[in-house]
């Protein structure tokens, strides 16, 4: 009994390291895409005036709710929408290739298609979390080369340059707390959807999925529609009169928890070999 126990421990060990190594070595090149992809936003953006949160606050604070119209276009947030891409770009097929590859020796060791699925489920979450250390690493960077590294924002700014509303409370820390965590949790929910509908698909139908759903966000304003969830901009904290901060919670355990439950169950019914547990 023992023995089982210490092999099954040694299993769970090495399904985890694999995906984890594996995922991160397929998905090398893409680093460093999204590394020069966010150069060149804020080189192209040139502004001497921007800190380490102005930076944050430019790439993923949002817009408003309301579409501005400024001389007789629409002003489309090209810059939140091009960091909304980053994400599944890095998750796209991994999960899919390794349905194919050395995932199936270790899903027959294994024996468990449920440690299988928490495994990849692991790795998109640690996928997420480490696009946002580059992102907030690159916005450190340019505020250090802008010899500002200030945790303030400076809203006014924003104001002049794109229109952006300032907040009730400019002075209000939950606001800085809001724009750091909640698009994180944002993309945690909208990785795992790509991953399942992947796994259920193919890899363009998940991520193409995921984008129309950020897309459907700039115009929509709701909690349902998930992107509106991680602009700031459009959040309580932000006005008073937007969208609650519990109803962005909520919506974004609600949709994690259900998708989690049914990409594994969809997962153990999947035809990929003869299911072990």
């Amino acid at each position: 009994m023992n023995i089982k126990k210490k092999m099954s421990n040694k299993s769970i060990r090495g399904v985890i390291w694999h995906d984890i190594e594996r995922g991160f070595y397929a998905d090398r090149f893409r680093y460093l895409i999204a590394v020069l992809m966010l150069a060149g936003v804020l080189i192209i953006l040139g502004n001497h005036e921007f800190g380490m949160m102005d930076t944050i606050f430019f790439i993923q604070g949002g817009y408003d709710p309301v579409l501005i119209i400024k001389e007789g276009k629409i002003v489309f947030p090209f810059v939140w929408m091009l960091i909304q891409f980053l994400v599944p770009f890095m998750i796209y097929s991994y999960c899919n290739d390794d349905c194919e590859g050395v995932g199936i020796d270790f899903l027959m060791k294994c024996r468990s298609r449920r440690l299988w699925w928490n495994s990849k489920c692991l790795w998109n979450c640690l996928t997420v979390l480490s696009v946002y250390v580059v992102q907030y690493a690159t916005a450190f960077v340019y505020g250090l080369c802008n010899g500002n590294l200030s945790m303030k924002v400076n809203y006014e700014l924003f104001e002049k340059i794109s229109n952006k509303s300032v907040p009730d409370n400019p002075a209000n820390v939950w606001i800085i707390v809001y724009m750091l965590v909640m698009p994180v949790v944002v993309s945690l929910v909208t990785a795992l959807v790509q991953m399942t509908i992947s796994m259920f698909t193919n890899p363009m139908i998940g991520m193409l999925a995921v984008m129309a759903w950020n897309v459907m966000s700039v115009f929509i304003n709701n909690p349902l529609m998930i992107g509106n969830n991680s602009m700031v901009v459009r959040s309580s904290v932000y006005n008073a009169q937007r969208i609650q901060v519990w109803q962005s919670v909520a919506v974004c355990i609600v949709v994690y928890i259900v998708v989690y439950v049914a990409g594994m169950i969809g997962f153990n019914k999947k035809d990929i070999l003869v299911r072990e547990d």
